[in-house]
């Protein structure tokens, strides 16, 4: 047995859960390897403490669990607990859904075509500036006054 099988083994070869052929080949092992027989020293050495035993309930309190269950599923929840649960609850679509969806959408683009509406003209711009005439002394749609040279 190899040192990686034997540590694979440890826990049950101390808890007295190995077969009789595992055990003894184990016991082998640790006779000739000493990396091996102080890890087992040392888990032997570590307890974990005394093992609680699980307390016996009578059947009447798995009877009152039941129902306390039963009647805290059928109480409503309040509404900011719906919300979050509406919230974080996934999505699911069927296929009816996302048909009539992508139907509408195909309609809304259609109209939106076929309606035919010209964009908007952009409004005119007006350069203003040291070239421009009547700069900075009437506003652009006064006629500029002609200078002679």
């Amino acid at each position: 047995m190899t040192c990686g099988e034997v540590r694979d083994r440890i826990a049950p070869f101390l808890d007295g859960q190995l077969s009789e052929i595992e055990a003894r080949e184990v016991a082998a092992h640790l006779e000739t390897c000493e990396a091996c027989r102080r890890l087992v020293l040392v888990l032997g050495r570590q307890s974990l403490g005394p093992s609680v035993p699980m307390p016996v309930r009578p059947q009447s309190f798995w009877g009152s669990m039941d129902r306390a269950l039963e009647e805290a599923a059928r109480r409503p929840l309040p509404r900011t607990a719906r919300w979050k649960a509406w919230w974080s609850s996934p999505v699911t679509l069927s296929r009816w859904t996302v048909a009539l969806l992508l139907a509408l959408l195909t309609l809304a683009v259609g109209l939106h075509l076929v309606r035919g509406e010209e964009p908007t003209p952009p409004l005119p711009i007006q350069a203003q500036g040291p070239m421009t005439p009547g700069y900075g002394l009437a506003p652009a749609s006064h006629t500029p006054v002609r200078h002679r040279y």
